[in-house]
């Protein structure tokens, strides 16, 4: 890659200054940037790091000066030592997790499991004692962010009986019992995610009283089953890519979109995504995004669980570190204090 370095380009604070494989990425100011005069710190210096807890202890011993669960997931074990500390905070961004059914194979292909399946999920225990970085659980796919924090709730958390309704009407439309029923979940490699698909997996079986197989991947095998639509029923996660709820919805207008792994669609979805993208008035377009929303969740293609938040981890002469609402980490007013600035 540093053969390809001054062959790039940029339009940021920083460039790519060296970048060792499975080692180390080197930034450095940008000459060209137009507010260059303004960036205070002159490079930034990545580690990658494989293993979460080494990547902690590092910070611990004040071998690296920020450390954030964007670009390096914290281990369970250590989210509740740092949650109430004061150099770490929770930043919300434009994104969630979600089950991902495959509507056009048996058995997601019917809407009432899809919904059943929904219904059983406790997602307050998922982010109470797994994930653990105070999200909002997710019932609706619009992020409070977008939303000046209110979370309207468009389907239900832990509605056990009637999810048994939903599932005893799927049972009945498939015309089999529910020992006939073979369930495969596929999730990916991350601790976390494992630890979820264990809870969603003891959840709905304990709900059905059915036996779930549990498929777990490397991340770019996951991924690579999503694209070819060879799952059941998958553990996925959305970030937007910019700074407006359509970007969620965007993926779902045709089957064939890459990123619509669920391979549905739906004409009046479509029509009332339309409405939006052409509609001006911001008030008016946003109505039309949330029918939209209200649409798509009706028939559940996916099911939201949790909003992401991240967390970050600073050390007190660090200041000026900023993320956007897809996530990504800004630098432009980052400034390195010293000693006897920090209190």
């Amino acid at each position: 890659i540093d053969e390809k370095i001054n062959t790039l380009a940029y339009s940021g604070p920083f460039i790519l200054e060296k970048w060792d494989r499975n080692s180390k990425i080197i930034l450095k100011k940008n000459p060209y940037f137009y507010n260059k005069d303004k960036i205070d710190i002159d490079s930034i210096h990545i580690s990658i790091i494989p293993n979460e807890e080494t990547a902690f202890q590092m910070y611990e011993n004040n071998e690296i000066d920020f450390l954030s669960s964007f670009l390096s997931p914290l281990a369970i074990e250590t989210l509740g030592k740092v949650k109430n500390r004061e150099d770490s905070k929770f930043i919300a961004i434009g994104g969630f997790s979600f089950l991902c059914f495959n509507t056009e194979k048996f058995p997601f292909n019917n809407k009432n499991l899809r919904k059943a399946f929904s219904l059983a999920i406790d997602r307050k225990k998922i982010v109470d004692n797994i994930t653990q970085l105070n999200e909002p659980i997710a019932l609706r796919c619009i992020p409070p962010i977008f939303l000046n924090d209110q979370n309207k709730k468009l389907i239900q958390n832990n509605e056990r009986e009637l999810a048994k309704k939903h599932f005893d009407k799927a049972l009945n439309e498939m015309g089999i019992s529910k020992d006939q029923l073979k369930i495969t979940f596929t999730f990916g490699s991350y601790i976390v995610h494992r630890k979820e698909a264990e809870a969603l997996k003891q959840m709905l079986e304990d709900v059905f009283k059915i036996s779930i197989k549990l498929n777990l991947v490397e991340d770019k095998i996951l991924f690579s089953k999503l694209n070819e639509r060879e799952y059941q029923f998958a553990l996925s996660r959305l970030i937007v890519r910019y700074n407006d709820p359509i970007n969620i919805f965007e993926r779902y207008k045709y089957k064939n979109h890459p990123k619509n792994y669920s391979s549905w669609e739906d004409k009046n979805f479509i029509d009332v995504l339309n409405l939006a993208q052409k509609e001006f008035d911001p008030q008016k377009r946003f109505r039309l995004i949330e029918i939209a929303e209200s649409m798509f969740l009706e028939d559940m293609p996916i099911s939201p669980l949790y909003f992401y938040n991240y967390t970050i981890l600073t050390k007190k002469n660090i200041k000026g570190i900023y993320t956007n609402i897809v996530g990504d980490l800004i630098f432009d007013d980052t400034k390195i204090l010293e000693k006897e600035e920090k209190l």
